[in-house]
């Protein structure tokens, strides 16, 4: 591609695997190649070829095979029951769950949001950056761009909720331990277990 190491972003690497992938490129040559350049900027960053913390692009990079499972989801009774239980107990994961499905966004982008990204006079939520769950660290979106997100009422409502306790400047959403250690799938699901849901991953949320 002719670029230097420190300018290949995973939306770029994206659009490599996707145009192998049209090519008829195997699963297994494309595994072969995210190794390869995992292995290469580990080698870039070891010897100091390349920036301190600098992200290796392979790392948000998602090869799926062409046996691709059918990904568990929750029906709507599931998610309005999800919500019901988690507002009547005051769950401390309320509104980041609340989030999750109302927006579609991830769980790096959801922690990086920021007062500054809400806009409630027009009703927009701006998604610029995501945080890194390996590093902590703020950088763009997985695909590489910004979007915006409309505000419906419902969104509205759990801001509203949120501004007295995090705002009005700083991140919308509580940083509570579990997810900084990224253990969010397992606080879900045992909520999920214990009030009869079908127990899903974090991501789930974003698919719902």
């Amino acid at each position: 591609m002719h670029k230097p190491a420190v300018e290949l972003s995973p939306f770029a690497l994206q659009n490599v695997f996707r145009n192998m992938r049209m090519q008829g490129v195997s699963h297994r040559q494309q595994l072969r190649l995210k190794r390869m350049v995992k292995s290469l900027f580990e080698f870039g960053r070891h010897y100091a070829y390349l920036p301190k913390g600098i992200p290796i692009p392979t790392s948000e990079v998602v090869l799926k095979s062409d046996e691709e499972k059918v990904p568990e989801i929750l029906t709507l009774p599931e998610i309005q029951k999800l919500l019901a239980y988690a507002v009547e107990e005051k769950h401390p994961w309320r509104h980041i769950w609340s989030f999750a499905l109302l927006t579609g966004m991830r769980s790096g982008e959801l922690k990086a949001l920021s007062w500054n990204d809400v806009d409630l006079e027009n009703r927009i939520l701006r998604v610029s950056k995501s945080v890194q769950a390996e590093t902590g660290i703020e950088k763009s979106t997985k695909a590489g761009y910004w979007r915006d997100i409309p505000i419906n009422d419902q969104l509205l409502r759990v801001l509203e909720e949120l501004r007295p306790t995090t705002g009005p400047i700083g991140h919308v959403l509580p940083r509570l331990w579990e997810w900084e250690k990224g253990e969010q799938a397992r606080v879900l699901r045992a909520f999920c277990v214990a009030h009869g849901i079908t127990p899903v991953k974090f991501h789930t949320l974003r698919a719902c």
